[in-house]
């Protein structure tokens, strides 16, 4: 940006674009006060003149075309306030302009905070400076545009929003905008053009694993679970055998529970807190079996179980099936503290959900997310889940730093 005197246009290297009115109005458009995206057929002569061009994509220049010279670092002309000036850095340039000079004010922002949106409107409005220069495309502009281009910073949540705050500023005032990136078409063509046939291949690849064979957002998006920091630089095993599989069993008691968990470095808390991810997910008929048809060997079924819920899992799971049954029916695809509600009424699924009535520990904290309506599950379990990525973690040259979680390097 630039707060003083500057040449009554602005031109730019090959993919930038420039607002040719510096004085646009209050009630004009999006559409009128920038250039339009060049058509689609200029993209491709675009690329084929980059290395024929002189200037650089990212030099604006004024007048002639003279380029604007050495910037050096030099200390601000105008006093923002404090809170203004840390994702700010000022630049003095040489310019062709009365002065021979122009101050650059460089703001650094986040795409997705509604602070870095209040920023950009602040130092605009305090600097009104004569170019706004912004790192879009008019492409990319236009789809940051609503219905109505008046908004709000409190109502900020679209990302990048700081971009149009920006140019709504320089509508208030008068001052010229500038789109300084290059249209994506272009970008996808040179790096496309640059890359060799091996990276074209996987990239091609990844792109059609992605669409075919990782789930979708709306399926995740359901789930609605707690979130907590993960940090990186754990080592992982290279190969996975059924044998070394060390998990509680489902028809394990509340000792052989809280044994295998005190063994990990947990407590009872963790017990019955992680348990509380059997909210989401299936598991299979065969592993009930026991419990509501031979629990004794007389033919009968766990007595700790609620009788509508032994006859509502017969109804689903006969003697000899192996079909799916969903651990917590009323929130299968939604992670909350319904699990707790269903062990209170008794109607755990497996005996290690049910054996958590037999601790006063495991119990209480059940009650207390019933009570509460799950008001601290989320918070708890995002504790349990960090302190469980710490168990047995290899050192040495053990294992491995995954480059992607799920796959071996």
């Amino acid at each position: 940006m630039e707060p003083t005197q500057s040449p009554s246009e602005v031109y730019s290297g090959e993919d930038l674009d420039h607002m040719e009115d510096s004085k646009p109005t209050g009630d004009m458009s999006l559409s009128d006060s920038i250039m339009n995206v060049e058509k689609a057929e200029l993209l491709d002569k675009a690329v084929e003149e980059e290395e024929g061009n002189k200037v650089s994509d990212f030099v604006v220049s004024g007048g002639n075309g003279a380029d604007v010279g050495e910037c050096s670092p030099e200390t601000r002309r105008v006093d923002l306030p404090g809170d203004l000036t840390k994702s700010l850095v000022i630049l003095t340039c040489e310019s062709i302009g009365n002065n021979g000079s122009c101050d650059v004010y460089l703001i650094g922002t986040d795409h997705t905070s509604k602070e870095s949106c209040r920023q950009v409107q602040a130092i605009i409005s305090i600097l009104k400076p004569e170019v706004v220069f912004l790192e879009l495309c008019c492409r990319r502009m236009s789809a940051l545009q609503s219905q109505t281009v008046k908004i709000s910073i409190k109502d900020v949540d679209v990302y990048g929003d700081e971009f149009r705050v920006a140019y709504e500023e320089a509508l208030k005032y008068g001052g010229k905008v500038v789109l300084g990136d290059r249209h994506q078409e272009i970008t996808f063509k040179r790096t496309w053009a640059k890359m060799p046939l091996w990276l074209k291949v996987k990239c091609i690849f990844f792109t059609l694993f992605v669409a075919f064979f990782l789930p979708s957002a709306q399926v995740d998006g359901k789930i609605n679970g707690p979130w907590w920091p993960v940090p990186l630089g754990r080592r992982d095993g290279r190969i996975s055998r059924k044998s070394e599989v060390n998990l509680p069993s489902p028809l394990s008691g509340i000792a052989a529970l809280k044994k295998k968990f005190f063994d990990k470095g947990l407590n009872t808390r963790d017990l019955v807190v992680l348990s509380g991810a059997h909210t989401i997910g299936i598991s299979h008929c065969s592993v009930i079996h026991h419990g509501i048809y031979n629990f004794t060997g007389k033919s009968d079924s766990d007595s700790s179980m609620n009788p509508r819920y032994v006859r509502a899992l017969k109804r689903r799971c006969n003697p000899a099936d192996n079909r799916t049954i969903v651990m917590d029916p009323r929130s299968v695809k939604k992670f909350d503290s319904h699990y707790f509600n269903m062990v209170a009424q008794r109607k755990g699924l497996f005996k290690s959900d049910r054996t958590l009535l037999d601790d006063p520990e495991t119990k209480s904290y059940i009650y207390t997310q019933v009570a509460t309506a799950g008001s601290s599950f989320n918070k708890d379990f995002a504790h349990s889940m960090v302190k469980l990525g710490f168990v047995e973690i290899l050192t040495g040259n053990k294992g491995e730093i995954r480059k992607r979680c799920a796959f071996v390097n």
